[in-house]
């Protein structure tokens, strides 16, 4: 018996020895990967702590806010003030989101609204990192 011909630049396929035009090893069964015994109880672990470390993250971003409010002085830093209060919105628009598991109108408008503001609160932290870092360069040099 003749081989089948394969994609082009690979290796002739031949067909088994009992059923002609089947691949060889189609019948064999794989076995499913074996994962660690920790990582079926780890992973629903860490997801239910989430929304739990995302509140944490908000208490955070909101004293992060504060402080850089606190220099008025420097601009780079109160547009950090800023993206720092935007970002504590959005952790706590996911919050909601996850202690409501996505149920009802208030926990899905949360959602949409973080979504939506995530792309301006790391644009706003590029920009307020930018803008330290010329001040401090402008400090150290003049």
């Amino acid at each position: 018996m003749l081989p089948m011909p394969g994609p082009a630049g690979a290796r002739p396929i031949t067909p088994a020895i009992n059923e002609p035009g089947q691949m060889p090893g189609a019948n064999v069964q794989q076995q499913p990967a074996q994962s660690s015994p920790a990582s079926p109880n780890l992973i629903p672990l860490l997801d239910s702590m989430t929304p739990y470390v995302q509140a944490f993250d908000f208490v955070l971003m909101i004293i992060a806010g504060l402080f850089c409010v606190r220099a008025r002085k420097n601009p780079g830093l109160t547009i950090l003030a800023v993206s720092c209060f935007v970002s504590a919105v959005i952790l706590l628009g996911f919050f909601f989101f996850g202690i409501f598991h996505g149920r009802g109108a208030f926990s899905q408008s949360a959602y949409i609204v973080a979504r939506l503001l995530a792309p301006f609160e790391l644009l706003l932290f590029v920009i307020g990192i930018i803008v330290v870092a010329r001040q401090n360069k402008a400090e150290r040099s003049g």
